[in-house]
């Protein structure tokens, strides 16, 4: 078996460990990167002529230092998470994965590294797998919903029941040869299945009317890429890909936008007596000096000044 010349991040000391976690955006994270093995030092699985094959199979929690590569070997990786938090890095990009996250890493040079947060870890299940027909699948999956890699999926609590079912049947007497298939193996076929049929009619589809009505509909609440991506099932740099180019624009700045033509039209609208901060409260601003600044900016004059200009145009004509 290959060794690592540098030592697996899990034998560093712990406060140094803690160091490098809270350092990870600086130079650090390099390191953390070194010390964790490469896919190449665990020994390569036999290959199989079966059209499904479980590697691995299992769940982890409580491990608030856990790493693990993307997947190994001419394997991919399936993985959801159910609770907490972890970072998954991959060709100089971060990704922070939290509750509902799923994850469908192929076989390649780099698959990436999948780390816990140390403060709150997350929980999730694992299924590395080969075979035939479970990598087409794999591939297809890739192809239509935007994956590999890591994305928010409203189908996450399905596929984690599955895998907590391949785990149950795991424990079962394996079968009398090699070369047949195992109950679990049987519910990675169906499995893989669901996910590669295309999404539910009632399933959110990304577009550039669904954007511009989802960033309508939710004018009175904080902007936040995340819930964003969430609603969608998508990642949050899919997301902002995705949005700029369907739109022409940043999300943020399509959204800015929309919130400031709304709050004008509230400004002419109500009386006198009615606060700037209940305008930028409706508009999803807390702060109301940065509320006024954004105005300003966007139309050159303060929203008191703008709605007493309008009360006066309006009480004159």
């Amino acid at each position: 078996m290959h060794r690592s010349s540098v030592a697996p991040y899990w034998f560093i000391n712990p406060r140094r460990r803690e160091k490098e976690w809270t350092r990870w955006r600086g130079t650090w994270n390099i390191l953390l990167v070194q010390r964790i093995p490469n896919r190449h030092s665990r020994p390569p699985s036999r290959p199989t002529r079966l059209p499904f094959r479980i590697r691995t199979l299992g769940r982890v929690w409580g491990q608030p230092y856990h790493a693990t590569a993307g997947t190994y070997h001419a394997d991919a990786m399936l993985t959801v998470v159910r609770s907490g938090a972890g970072l998954y890095h991959r060709d100089g990009m971060v990704e922070r994965i939290t509750r509902g996250f799923v994850g469908l890493v192929l076989p390649s040079s780099n698959p990436g590294l999948l780390m816990a947060d140390p403060n709150d870890p997350y929980d999730h299940y694992f299924c590395r797998f080969a075979g035939h027909e479970a990598l087409r699948m794999a591939r297809a999956i890739a192809e239509k919903q935007g994956l590999p890699g890591f994305r928010h999926s409203p189908r996450w609590p399905e596929a984690a029941s599955i895998l907590d079912s391949m785990l149950a049947l795991e424990r079962c007497a394996p079968p009398p040869h090699d070369d047949w298939m195992t109950p679990a193996e049987g519910e990675l076929a169906r499995l893989l299945s669901i996910w590669v049929a295309p999404p539910a009619a009632d399933e959110p589809r990304l577009n550039a009317r669904t954007l511009r009505r989802y960033l309508a509909e939710h004018l009175s609440e904080p902007f936040e890429l995340d819930a964003v991506a969430r609603h969608f099932g998508v990642s949050r740099a899919h997301l902002s890909r995705a949005g700029r180019r369907l739109l022409g624009e940043p999300l943020g700045t399509v959204s800015t936008r929309l919130k400031l033509e709304f709050s004008r039209a509230l400004l002419e609208a109500a009386s006198g007596e009615f606060l700037i901060l209940d305008v930028a409260r409706r508009v999803g601003y807390l702060d109301a000096l940065y509320f006024s600044k954004l105005f300003h900016k966007h139309f050159g004059v303060s929203p008191s000044r703008y709605r007493a200009e309008h009360q006066r145009r309006r009480g004159s004509s």
